[in-house]
């Protein structure tokens, strides 16, 4: 059963009923935001089991803490705050998630292909893993958020509570960054 909430491309509206207790409008925003929220509590903690806690966490705490909220238009950079604490309380309990054979695992997944092109597609994916790590975080983010999670430029940028031109500014530099350590590869 889709929500009423869902036909609000904005996010205020779904947030100030989400403040005055619409159960409905709140399960919209986690709809909107658990991506983003679980993709900065893996790259904070290093794992999937850890960044799920978290998340749950988060929501928890949103839902608890939202009467408070002083600006719903700052829903998403006050749910970032959230998350980053909740992450970091679980930085040290698990060890870091292999993100090379997600990557591989979800490419393998998509595409047949004879040994020897899974063999190059795999060095070529180890390097990406590789320049990726080394990006920045604030660079890496919204590569992540806006090419495995989907999430439009505009919605990062209410998450992170920036601009959404420093938004593409971040993504512009981090692709240039990128490429420039796959030509190094």
């Amino acid at each position: 059963m889709a929500s009423d909430w869902q036909k609000f491309k904005e996010d205020t509206l779904v947030v100030l009923a989400a403040m005055a207790g619409d159960l409905e409008a709140f399960d919209e925003l986690i709809r909107r935001y658990r991506p983003a929220v679980l993709a900065v509590a893996y790259q904070v903690s290093g794992s999937w089991e850890d960044a799920e806690d978290a998340t749950q966490e988060t929501f928890l705490i949103a839902l608890k803490a939202l009467p408070t909220l002083r600006d719903p238009q700052k829903f998403g950079a006050w749910l970032h705050a959230i998350a980053r604490h909740q992450a970091m309380r679980h930085l040290n309990h698990r060890q870091r998630w292999d993100f090379d054979e997600f990557l591989l695992e979800r490419w393998e997944s998509q595409v047949e292909e004879d040994a020897f092109e899974r063999m190059e597609r795999r060095e070529r994916y180890k390097q990406l893993h590789r320049a990726l790590q080394d990006l920045p975080e604030m660079y890496r983010l919204v590569i992540w958020l806006h090419y495995f999670e989907d999430m439009p430029l505009k919605r990062i940028a209410a998450f992170l509570g920036v601009p959404i031109t420093t938004v593409k500014w971040r993504m512009h530099e981090a692709k240039r960054m990128l490429k420039e350590r796959m030509s190094k590869a």
